[in-house]
């Protein structure tokens, strides 16, 4: 048996995922869709893969992999077939995650985290976007400013910016939730500097030749985007359209394949008295998947509706598994029925392996 693939449990970093030859549910395809909008908003719970979504876009347009689209996209379905805009931009991309949720602290942290990637863009595209607007980026006194510089400096010069924007509202919905609205509506209303932020955002995507040609945001809830809506009113959120409902999560398919593969190697190096199988729930009792593929053929069925799992935790449990199966003997590892990010592994990973005695 071949070597088996690992889980990178938790890895937001699509690179890094592909160097290992980790498991990868491939939903490349819709890229394809995605290049409809320009100024895209996509919604979804919190460890629902967004965070890897944005590290895909990256690797897929950042004009420094435009020759790596074999070493990152290898098998994949928008590497068979990809789109003429891909690896032709220069990547701005922020992660609002880590800003603190401190109201008295909140502006002056949120600078600092900008700030911090704006020079690393100017480090970075160096030799893309000549030395000398790198320097004034560098030597640009707060994050204002250096943005001014890279809007600026980048308008009219034929360089296209892709701006990624990921996690835009984790700080201002705890602000919100523990501080109050008014510390809430000091960010994001009137003169706030988040509104003020996303005012600049949209000045920097208007007019002819502008540098922000596209942009993608990812969040939680629509709120915040709502609130600073009179400053930034071009995204679309595309977080319902039909397109676009499987961008991120698993289906049950995905699930039932990924138990298909790492059954048999949980089980190798055993000598189970039985064969596993894997089952799925409906009703109290349980069915095996040929049975219900039979039923699914049958005439007059009408096949159930697609339900969306969260892909933390089908790959939380596989990875437990793991951990439980290559444990070295006497070594505890705890059995845990809650995944991280809060929800039960119950109703998501319903599958098992059973070994039972096999007479046949």
């Amino acid at each position: 048996m071949e070597e088996t693939r690992p889980i990178l449990y938790g890895v937001a970093d699509y690179a890094w995922i592909r160097k290992k030859n980790a498991w990868f549910v491939d939903r490349t395809a819709k890229i394809r869709d995605l290049e409809a909008i320009a100024y895209a908003v996509f919604l979804r719970p919190r460890r629902f893969g967004k965070s890897l979504l944005t590290s895909i876009l990256e690797a897929y347009y950042d004009v420094r992999y435009a020759d790596r689209l074999d070493e990152f996209f290898a098998g994949t379905d928008i590497g068979a077939d990809p789109t003429d805009e891909r690896g032709s931009y220069l990547i701005l991309r922020f992660d609002f995650a880590s800003v603190t949720k401190e109201p008295g602290k909140v502006q002056s942290d949120f600078d600092c985290k900008v700030a911090l990637q704006c020079d690393t863009f100017a480090r970075r595209y160096r030799d893309v976007i000549t030395g000398e607007l790198a320097d004034r980026i560098l030597s640009a006194p707060d994050s204002g400013k250096k943005l001014s510089q890279i809007y600026q400096g980048l308008k009219g010069t034929g360089h296209r910016l892709y701006v990624i924007i990921d996690e835009y509202d984790n700080f201002t919905n705890t602000i919100l939730a523990e501080s109050g609205e008014e510390a809430y509506n000091e960010l994001c209303h009137g003169d706030g500097f988040f509104k003020q932020f996303f005012t600049e955002l949209k000045s920097a995507a208007s007019g002819t030749e502008a540098p922000v040609t596209r942009l993608f945001i990812t969040g939680v809830s629509p709120v915040t985007m709502d609130d600073v809506t009179s400053g930034f009113n071009i995204g679309m959120n595309i977080s319902l359209w039909p397109q676009f409902a499987d961008f991120t999560g698993f289906h049950h398919e995905d699930i039932h394949a990924m138990a298909q593969y790492y059954a048999p190697r949980l089980l190798a190096g055993h000598r189970p008295r039985g064969a596993y199988r894997d089952e799925v729930r409906e009703g109290g009792r349980s069915r095996t998947h040929a049975e219900t593929a039979r039923e699914d053929q049958s005439p007059g069925h009408r096949p159930a509706r697609q339900v969306l799992r969260c892909p933390n935790f089908a790959s939380y449990a596989l990875h437990v598994t793991f951990l439980r199966h290559l444990a070295p003997p006497r070594t505890r590892v705890p059995r845990r029925r809650v995944c991280p990010c809060g929800g039960s592994l119950k109703p998501v990973f319903k599958y098992r392996v059973s070994m039972e005695e096999n007479n046949k």
